[in-house]
């Protein structure tokens, strides 16, 4: 079975990373609690989309033989400006959920399913149901019940859930750039985590750097950027800062091997800068959010 960014998936193909990163969050918390749900289809380019919904029109006029049953027309808008499917990539600065950041085109659906096929049960289904809402996933399409996006999409809930999510692969934006800037002065065998360009891309590379620091912290490794992960770095940046407290002028390496003097004190206003990265990186993804009426 293929995974990736953490979720389990029916087959390699299906794109998860381009759902966005806090859907990709609450997805995990639901394959947590169910070992045998995977993810069936996730996001789609507009060209995939428009591919699919000619072979729907081709097929429905007679065109075509090939049966297809994609109806989502890619261009049509939805009054909250969605446009097309769910499942479609929208475009950056576009349709807007919640307090979901979306500088970046993302798509805000998920399909489930589950493996081995005979484990879809009815009964296993109306819990995949359950606990999706209980993970802030809700159905939107009373006639699929695989078929699951935000719930803050659907008006499902009046208070405003917080994101657990910060930032994840394929971001690009100053939430990703903290957390570069973060990793590359955090430290592991003398050799920093992050060792790429500073640019707010949150690619393979950025995806790799906290994946490795996520293992080395015993975190969940799934390459993604979430509020335990910033708490586990904040608390690991504090103890650091404690180790490196100035206690005297002067620089150099002292006779018992610690570093003291200046180059403590440089050392400590590194970590204070990485600190600071942490805390702007939270107000960053998570602002505050509008009362609910």
């Amino acid at each position: 079975m293929a995974t990736e960014a953490g979720l389990r998936k029916r087959h390699s193909k299906i794109n998860v990373v381009g759902v966005h990163f806090e859907m990709r969050w609450r997805a995990r918390q639901v394959q947590k609690r169910l070992p045998h749900v995977v993810v069936s289809s996730g996001a789609r380019p507009k060209w995939m989309q428009t591919e699919l919904y000619n072979k729907w029109i081709a097929f429905k006029t007679g065109r075509s033989k090939t049966r297809a049953n994609l109806a989502a027309n890619p261009n049509r808008k939805w009054p909250d400006g969605r446009m097309g499917s769910a499942h479609q990539i929208q475009e950056p600065d576009g349709y807007k959920v919640g307090a979901f950041p979306n500088e970046v085109g993302w798509a805000y659906a998920f399909d489930f399913g589950f493996e081995p096929r005979s484990k879809g049960t009815a009964a296993a289904k109306r819990e995949l149901e359950q606990v999706c809402g209980e993970e802030g996933l809700v159905r939107n399409v009373p006639s699929e019940w695989w078929h699951f996006v935000p719930e803050e999409a659907a008006g499902a809930r009046r208070q405003v859930r917080k994101l657990e999510a910060l930032t994840g692969r394929g971001d690009r934006s100053d939430r990703a750039l903290q957390v570069q800037k973060m990793l590359a002065k955090i430290e592991i065998g003398n050799k920093p985590f992050y060792e790429g360009a500073l640019d707010g891309d949150y690619g393979p590379k950025t995806t790799s750097a906290v994946a490795r620091f996520q293992k080395s912290q015993k975190r969940p490794v799934n390459g993604d950027w979430c509020v335990d992960d910033n708490q586990v770095a904040a608390e690991l940046l504090r103890k650091l800062s404690a180790s490196k407290t100035v206690d005297r002028p002067g620089g150099g390496v002292k006779s018992d091997g610690r570093v003291g003097g200046r180059r403590r004190q440089l050392m400590a206003q590194e970590i204070g800068t990485a600190r600071a990265a942490l805390d702007k990186l939270e107000r960053l993804a998570s602002p505050n959010p509008p009362k609910s009426t």
